[in-house]
């Protein structure tokens, strides 16, 4: 979801983590740490096969899927090991919603998604999606307070290129990128509490649905919109474009996630008694 002509290049997004890649979580690169989290969403009803590239370290976080019909692409964040993601409402659509995860064995994990909860897809209300998957995660982001004015961010997106000889061959490279938290706007969507966070990480079509982290990789929010703040035909550049990133009231969010679980459990209890 975009209000801005601006899209931000791989090399911008490249220079804009310089400064952060020396940093580690637990002892992993900051950089792998969020990507390991982050998961490739596609709508679309024929997907035949997607292939990684982790056993290759400077082709890390490639993904390549092949479909008859061209998909839509965004973003996840894996926020419970019980299965749960969290994504902008707007990334999901009616066509059938996959979940591309990467994982430690190099490749990639396939799963189509269960919509547990749908917000409004509009760049005024709480646009988010939690999405289910029937897989246990043993990478999620873990919540972090809101950030402070001024604090640095930590952003993940892909930049998505077609193959010119096969036009069903899509390939996905997932890249961080960073900025820094400008401020936050406190909203609610009939009756619910949530925060939009603005921030200057260069963010581009595809990366809704994507985590916004602080420097220590915990979750701040969901990026959903790119808005202008300065623009003149022609003339589009970074510092002419603002992100924005949706948060949730957590302990809410969890609610949710606790009752669906429940929900599946008795599911599983009455198809065993019969």
């Amino acid at each position: 979801m975009s209000c801005s002509p601006y899209s931000a290049t791989y090399t911008e997004r490249r220079e804009s983590f310089t400064q952060h890649l020396g940093q580690r979580v637990h002892g992993y690169p900051l950089r792998d740490y969020v990507i390991d989290r982050t998961a490739v969403i596609l709508n679309a009803p024929d997907l035949f096969v997607t292939k990684d590239h982790h056993h290759d370290p400077s082709r890390r976080g490639t993904l390549l899927a092949n479909f008859n019909t061209a998909p839509t692409t965004a973003m996840a964040a894996a926020i419970d090991s019980r299965g749960y993601f969290l994504t902008a409402a707007h990334c999901v659509t009616k066509k059938t919603t996959y979940l591309i995860i990467p994982q430690a064995s190099g490749q990639v994990l396939i799963k189509k998604a269960r919509v547990i909860w749908r917000g409004k897809a509009s760049l005024s209300s709480l646009d988010l999606a939690l999405l289910h998957i029937d897989q246990t995660l043993t990478k999620t982001f873990k919540w972090s307070a809101p950030p402070a004015t001024g604090e640095a961010v930590i952003g993940a997106g892909f930049h998505a290129q077609k193959n010119q000889n096969n036009k069903a061959l899509l390939q996905a490279k997932l890249t961080p990128f960073a900025g820094h938290h400008l401020r936050t706007k406190e909203k609610t969507y009939r009756e619910l509490p949530y925060q939009i966070l603005r921030h200057t990480s260069p963010i581009r079509k595809g990366d809704s649905g994507g985590p916004l982290t602080n420097t220590h990789g915990e979750l701040l929010g969901i990026n959903h919109a790119l808005v202008a703040i300065n623009f003149s035909l022609g003339q589009a550049h970074a510092k002419d474009s603002q992100a924005l990133a949706l948060r949730p009231d957590t302990a809410w969010l969890q609610k949710l996630i606790e009752a669906d679980v429940a929900r599946s459990d008795t599911q599983a209890v009455i198809c065993l008694s019969l």
